[in-house]
């Protein structure tokens, strides 16, 4: 994005501003600071949850208060001893910093942040998807990369459905939108889809630092951006092929706009800039809706103030409309090819209703209520706490003491502040409490942390006199930041890039696999995958028509034996007699004892026995095979190609591996060579062994 002329941009935050905006603004810097301090440094997730919260915490503080002491001495000791020269320093950081123009320093930190990005993708996932909504939306970048919206569905689902995969009249897609999947397709056309999200994460660290150059001064918005480029949760998630880098991107392209359209001089400059704004809301839409609706909201609001003084400003907001509208009706249109229905998530058909924001019955089965949601944002705000800088310090900490110590507010504080309130509120209304990398679903509320935590300068300079005092708290945050990045890692440390590094690498058997079919010169063939006994059940009940996360509870909680058998059971009535086979199914679980979960399994691959019950043979069988090692249908789906009907078709065809039932696959596929991939792991790296079984 271009920058502005110095005449349009303000440079420095303003020296005074009018009482009531100031007092108002003031209360709201401090109403936020008690609320992070409240949830985000006090612990309150262990307090409220009946469970045993974050059982992390107290060693986390302890491990803060040795470094935080150790840190804050040197910092005291070199500001006291060498306050001139540390003076001196600052002042020729921030005339380097300041050197380079706004054009050199944006290509600068994109460069920086892609690259970064793209060596933690190698780093951690090996630049290979290597989550359930990373394989989901990569397939559905394959399908459109392939021209399609969804294949033709196979007669024997369980084979090949996924959890997050639905069928509708016929056809089989996955359950996100299709802005995120959109983006990725150009990747996997241009055969990098590993660079696509890097790249996006260079474009939002420019969108960030031309937004608060507008808003704030060049030198918040350089080291706002600078941030934003070390911070391991950015660069981790954006190291991923997860949906929340493009998300970001856009929503801040959007304010980056709406700086600029609030400062235009004329109608042109205001209409572009309301285009650019709306067109790139709507993106987000396509993308993650929720997000895209809660910042939307808050923007529509600062406009609606910003017009009462600018009335003539309102004409540029059909321009915007239609912009927002173009992406949207391309997202209801695929909605409607799709599910049916235009106004229809794919997620929510998949789940039902319960999928959906709010305080109510979840798809898991139990009820998500208020004091869940206050407990999921506490633990939110504490996780990133660590994940967001990896200082030795908490984040929120940081942003808190700017909140407190901020002297002045602006409109821009209201917005920012607003946008952080609205998606903390709307995600303490979501049920699920997720986490890839961090507490993904405050991504977008990164900016908001970073803007205030680059603020700190600002407020030490402003409120600290000593000259001994001031140069001893200007230290702390590049002492923070080296220590994140030049600290070597333990095991014991929950804090720094190489430790928070080393926690979220997450192998995949993916390349092991393609590696043994290309090494075997595979040609018309299935193979099939061996995802654990976990997943067998769990999609056999999916091809009974029960919803994918019911499905995942059901698996966990009763017998394995009992439930396999009563699957077995059910295969013997007609497939006509859908609703009886279920009802079989139901009342054999539902009249079963109650089983215990078995030890040592991770949560997508939990089982659970009836105590002292004897296994029988069949299941003694299906024990054998109770671990995937890694292996996953939904991460190999991506590498089989279409035939001229959108069906799996090409050399290679992955299916899920059922032992003797893989024969129900004869009269589809009988005319390929049949091999089972088995994985095990040697020197703690995936091993893939594959045996001709037809």
């Amino acid at each position: 994005m271009a920058r502005p002329r110095k005449k349009d941009r303000a440079t420095t935050q303003p020296t005074t501003a009018p009482k009531r905006e100031s007092r108002s603004g003031v209360i709201a810097l401090r109403a936020m600071a008690i609320v992070l301090t409240l949830l985000g440094l006090f612990p309150a997730a262990n307090y409220i949850t009946t469970g045993v919260g974050l059982p992390w915490w107290s060693s986390t503080v302890e491990q803060w208060l040795i470094w935080g002491l150790v840190i804050a001495t040197v910092a005291a000791l070199l500001g006291r001893m060498m306050t001139d020269r540390v003076e001196s320093a600052f002042a020729w950081a921030e005339r380097v910093l300041l050197s380079p123009s706004s054009r050199a320093f944006g290509a600068a930190i994109f460069a920086v942040t892609c690259v970064l990005a793209l060596y933690f993708g190698w780093r951690l996932f090996a630049l290979e998807p290597v989550v359930g909504d990373e394989f989901a939306q990569r397939w559905q970048a394959h399908l459109l990369s392939k021209g399609h919206l969804s294949i033709l569905a196979d007669a024997r689902a369980e084979f090949f459905s996924t959890i997050q995969s639905l069928e509708v009249r016929g056809r089989s897609f996955s359950q996100f939108p299709v802005g995120g999947p959109a983006l990725l397709a150009i990747g996997v056309l241009a055969g990098v889809p590993w660079l696509v999200n890097p790249i996006l994460a260079g474009v939002a660290a420019v969108a960030l630092y031309d937004f608060i150059a507008n808003i704030a001064d060049e030198l918040t918005a350089r080291v706002s951006a600078i941030l934003f480029a070390l911070s391991p949760f950015v660069l981790f998630m954006s190291g991923s092929e997860m949906n929340h880098t493009g998300t970001l991107a856009c929503l801040l392209i959007a304010l980056a706009a709406l700086a600029r359209w609030t400062s235009a001089d004329n109608a042109a400059h205001a209409r572009w800039a309301s285009i650019v704004m709306g067109a790139s809301l709507g993106a987000a839409a396509t993308i993650r809706p929720f997000d895209a609706a809660v910042v939307a909201l808050m923007i529509g609001i600062f406009q609606l103030v910003t017009i009462r003084a600018k009335p003539w400003l309102l004409r540029t907001l059909i321009a915007q409309c239609v912009a927002g509208a173009i992406p949207v009706a391309l997202l209801f249109a695929v909605n409607a090819a799709t599910v049916g229905q235009p106004f229809a998530f794919a997620y929510d058909v998949l789940n039902g209703p319960e999928h959906r924001p709010g305080f109510h019955m979840t798809p898991l089965g139990f009820e998500h209520t208020p004091t869940r949601g206050f407990y999921m944002i506490s633990a939110y705000l504490m996780k990133l706490d660590i994940g967001l800088f990896g200082w030795p310090v908490p984040a929120m900490l940081v942003i808190v003491a700017t909140l407190a110590l901020q002297r002045r507010a602006t409109r821009w504080d209201y917005l920012l502040l607003a946008l952080l309130a609205g998606l903390m509120v709307g995600y303490g209304a979501y049920w699920s409490e997720s986490y890839f990398v961090g507490p993904r679903f405050l991504f977008a509320a990164v900016p908001v942390f970073v803007f205030y935590t680059a603020r700190i300068t600002m407020v030490v300079r402003e409120r600290i006199d000593r000259p001994w005092l001031r140069a001893s708290a200007l230290l702390l945050v590049p002492l923070w930041v080296g220590a994140a990045w030049l600290i070597p890692p333990r095991r014991d440390q929950l804090f720094g890039t190489k430790r928070l590094g080393q926690m979220y690498t997450m192998p995949t058997a993916v390349p092991a696999i393609r590696d043994a079919v290309k090494s075997a010169g595979i040609r018309n063939a299935v193979v099939f995958l061996d995802e654990g006994w976990h997943s067998r059940l769990a999609s056999r009940l999916r091809a009974l028509g029960m919803r994918p996360l019911a499905a995942e509870q059901l698996v966990a909680g009763v017998d394995a034996c009992n439930l396999q058998h009563a699957l077995d059971a059910a295969d013997k009535l007609e497939p006509s007699r859908a609703g009886e086979r279920m009802n079989l199914v139901m009342n054999a679980v539902q009249n079963d004892v109650t089983a215990s979960p078995l030890g040592q399994q991770v949560p997508n691959e939990q089982l659970a026995v009836v105590p002292g019950r004897p296994i029988t043979a069949d299941c003694i069988t299906e024990a054998a095979r109770i671990m995937s090692r890694g292996v996953s249908l939904a991460a190999m789906l991506p590498y089989v190609d279409l035939d001229a009907d959108g069906k799996l078709g090409g050399s290679v065809v992955y299916a899920r591996d059922f032992g003797g039932r893989n024969s129900l696959l004869v009269p589809s596929y009988g005319d390929r060579a049949w091999y089972a991939a088995r994985a095990s792991f040697v020197d703690s790296k995936v091993k893939i062994t594959l045996d001709r079984i037809r």
